[in-house]
């Protein structure tokens, strides 16, 4: 019985660790004032950057973020919290925040995509999960070893039709 407790209190703590081993945490999302917005802010702009959560925003996409979490911030110099805006200044910071919040999810390397695919050689679907981030970084892998391997000068032996 003792035995058992050891395993039990190992195997709990094996499940623990990991979880206090996050290295990249986000900040608290509730930017209802100046200052958490700013931080806020300042971290989404960060994770934009190359190696970021958000790194494979498109540069469209990029600015209509820099530049909505500018307006955002407008309207924190206006009003410094969100219990102080009026009706029509909440809209308007809802709206930005759906907006920005729409391209980050799109773009978050972190997203699990999943999709069911039949392997060759049989009938029985298998689920494969990948995170967004993943399967962007294939995609540009994968583009340019064609385009390598398309301009490379091809190597003929003989007199071979093909070249």
């Amino acid at each position: 019985m003792k035995y058992v407790s050891i395993i039990a209190v190992i195997f709990a703590l094996g499940f623990v660790m990991p979880l206090g081993a996050k290295e990249k945490t986000a900040p608290a999302v509730n930017a209802d004032t100046k200052d958490s917005f700013t931080h806020v802010a300042a971290w989404v702009r960060q994770e934009m950057d190359e190696g970021g959560r958000y790194s494979y925003v498109t540069g469209t996409e990029r600015a209509r973020v820099n530049a909505t979490l500018a307006t955002m911030a407008r309207l924190f110099e206006k009003v410094p919290t969100v219990a102080q805006m009026n009706d029509q200044q909440k809209t308007e910071m809802f709206n930005n925040q759906g907006e920005v919040n729409g391209i980050l999810t799109l773009r978050d390397n972190d997203r699990l995509v999943c999709k069911n695919e039949i392997p060759v050689g049989t009938h029985i679907p298998r689920k494969i999960c990948e995170t967004a981030g993943a399967i962007r970084a294939r995609q540009i892998s994968d583009r340019g070893y064609i385009e390598r391997n398309n301009n490379s000068p091809r190597k003929c032996a003989g007199d071979s039709l093909g070249c």
